[in-house]
């Protein structure tokens, strides 16, 4: 078909889509009913191929090979993932954190992570912190979004790459972008005071568009994190699990068996290596609980 026009699907709304294209313009498209016959589900990120621009209704004729895709978010052609966490106000979520990192590695995505809020913080807990990370094998940025501290650093990590945003409600993730662009005015919200939790205020998956360069995809915020697998990959998912944790790869090849688990295995450097503090202890408990998460559903599909 001529006259195509490639695109990226920012937002859906309804049965429809609305498309950045490359060459300019925004247009709210409908899915060709081709597509609809073989029950594609437009994800926001995925590149498309448009018809009908010049008469300002747009059709979406193909969905182009998808480079990635998250599950939580659900969004496509990622490059990296900036997991957000707040300092205090709700406290920092170390599980969920983790959740979304070996997500990231899952899927291929570059993680990040981002402590908001550290204006909040007595000096000591901040250190604490800060220590609690240290382990982590990942870059960290530190940030208060209201007075502007670590933005500049922020703005250049996103730059020339398509982020999203992911972590729980309250953190923040939304006033960290209208401080990278203050006139995207998202909205935002405060922290309930009785559960301590977030209130949800982004409704919907969506992209935006950098001045300074990249995109960004700002999503509703969540407090749990389930890992999922289709059947034919969940009887390996207990040794994709240890390659989602890049820090075990130094020690993995010293353990004394090649298929070490490193949970109860005699000989396992990795848990040596939890013991001498040299990776983090938090992470190691947290990979010792996705690893009986994934047991027990392999008991659960696998009979």
């Amino acid at each position: 078909m001529n006259n195509l026009h490639k695109g990226t699907l920012i937002r859906t709304v309804g049965g429809f889509g609305d498309v950045l294209l490359d060459d300019g313009g925004e247009f709210r498209c409908a899915l060709r009913g081709k597509l609809k016959q073989k029950e594609y589900r437009l994800l926001v990120g995925d590149r498309v191929e448009v018809s009908g621009v010049s008469s300002g209704e747009g059709v979406i004729e193909n969905i182009l090979p998808r480079g990635n895709r998250m599950w939580r978010p659900t969004v496509s052609n990622v490059d990296q993932l900036l997991a957000v966490i707040s300092a205090t106000n709700p406290d920092p979520g170390w599980l969920l954190l983790n959740s979304q990192l070996i997500q990231a590695e899952r899927f291929h995505i570059a993680p990040l992570i981002c402590v908001n809020k550290i204006d909040l913080l007595e000096e000591d807990n901040y250190h604490s912190i800060k220590e609690n990370l240290e382990l982590f094998p990942y870059r960290v940025l530190y940030t208060t979004a209201i007075q502007g501290k670590g933005i500049d650093d922020l703005r250049e990590n996103l730059q020339d790459k398509t982020t999203v945003l992911a972590g729980p409600s309250g953190a923040g993730k939304s006033t960290l972008l209208n401080a990278v662009q203050p006139g995207l005015q998202l909205k935002t919200g405060e922290v309930s005071r009785k559960g301590g939790r977030g209130k949800h205020t982004t409704r919907r998956v969506e992209l935006f568009v950098l001045h300074s360069g990249g995109l960004v995809v700002d999503t509703p915020g969540f407090n749990k994190l389930k890992l999922m697998f289709e059947i034919d990959e969940l009887k390996d998912a207990d040794l994709m699990l240890k390659e989602w944790f890049p820090e075990f790869k130094e020690f993995d090849y010293m353990c004394k068996f090649n298929s070490c688990l490193h949970d109860s295995e005699p000989g396992c450097a990795v848990r040596e290596a939890v013991e001498d503090g040299k990776l983090s202890k938090m992470r190691y408990r947290h990979y010792l609980k996705f690893l009986e998460e994934i047991r027990l559903e392999q008991e659960k599909r696998m009979k």
